[in-house]
């Protein structure tokens, strides 16, 4: 029964292992696309600024170099662009590959504006992960070996009684048909008993070490306990972290987005060079990556925990195995 136990746990493990690796394909797909979109956005920003440009250039207002420094933004943002979009490619074969899905297909994956993180107990977590670690590492197998170890090095007495009895029949003639006639029986009846003299030290230490494993094997899943708490309490800190800055990184990139903004029109009005303009899209796109890698990484800290613990925290029930 606890083997079988034990190979129900492994297959949630198993289990849970392809989920969080489709999961974190998603995300991974799902930030290389935001940011093929911020390059794109950002060439179309240019290129509009180009033509700004060059229509008060024809005024008498305008900078030759810097609608050539656009330009020249513009080329390399298009080439880095292009490099991005190779390596979503071959994301998106190996994400249909994982998930078994034919390569006639594109994958473009679009999460919803705001993500649910299910709230966690941390009592419970660390509850949850230490009856799962005994199930999964065959703690609880090792525990009834050490156990029966112990009852059977205190049952040997070095006493046993044996009796053995058999009964047959033989006979002996010149040909083979006279085998038939005159059997002679043979009956016998053997009892032995034996009793340790001398031995009688090698049954206590037989027990001594049947104890001293057992007390080894409970040491172990201390510390085991203890590791996996660590681990547990570990991510549940980075978790709640994580769920805490989600709502300051969302915003900084609504502030991000209103100075770039606001230093957009400063600089088409001539208010601000260049420089400044750069910097400042700069920072808005590092708002913007920050915010979904974020987003994407506390996803993935969740289905961690769900790892470990083999507990679904959203429906507050031990996973099972589909």
């Amino acid at each position: 029964q606890r083997q079988e136990d034990q190979t129900d746990a492994r297959r949630v493990l198993e289990q849970e292992a392809v989920i969080y690796a489709v999961v974190s394909g998603f995300y991974d797909l799902e930030l290389i696309r935001r940011r093929m979109e911020l390059m794109k956005s950002k060439i179309e920003d240019a290129r509009s600024l180009i033509r700004i440009k060059e229509q008060l250039f024809r005024r008498g207002t305008g900078s030759l170099a810097e609608m050539k420094q656009l330009a020249l933004d513009t080329l390399r943002t298009d080439v880095d662009y292009r490099s991005v979009a190779l390596e979503y490619e071959n994301m998106n074969r190996h994400l249909m590959d994982l998930s078994g899905l034919d390569r006639d297909h594109f994958l473009v994956p679009v999460s919803t504006a705001e993500i649910y993180l299910p709230d966690i107990d941390l009592p419970v977590a660390i509850e949850q992960a230490i009856h799962h670690r005994a199930r999964t590492a065959g703690i609880r197998l090792r525990m009834a070996q050490a156990n029966r170890d112990i009852e059977e090095a205190e049952k040997d007495r070095g006493v046993a009684l044996d009796i053995s009895a058999s009964l047959g029949l033989n006979n002996t003639a010149e040909t083979f048909s006279g085998l038939q006639y005159n059997f002679l029986d043979r009956e016998l009846l053997s009892i032995g008993f034996r009793m340790p003299i001398t031995d009688w030290g090698r049954r206590e230490i037989n027990r001594q070490l049947a104890n001293t494993q057992l007390e080894e094997l409970e040491k172990t899943i201390a510390q085991e306990e203890r590791q996996i708490t660590r681990q547990v309490i570990e991510l549940y800190q980075r978790y709640q972290f994580l769920k805490e800055k989600r709502a300051v990184d969302e915003v900084a990139l609504r502030t991000a987005e209103e100075i770039y903004e606001s230093i957009r029109a400063q600089y088409l009005r001539g208010q601000e060079d260049w420089v400044s303009l750069q910097q400042n899209r700069t920072s808005l796109d590092n708002a913007t990556l920050t915010y979904y890698q974020t987003r994407s990484e506390a996803v993935k800290v969740y289905y961690q925990i769900r790892s470990i613990t083999l507990f679904d925290f959203d429906r507050n029930e031990e996973l099972i195995y589909h």
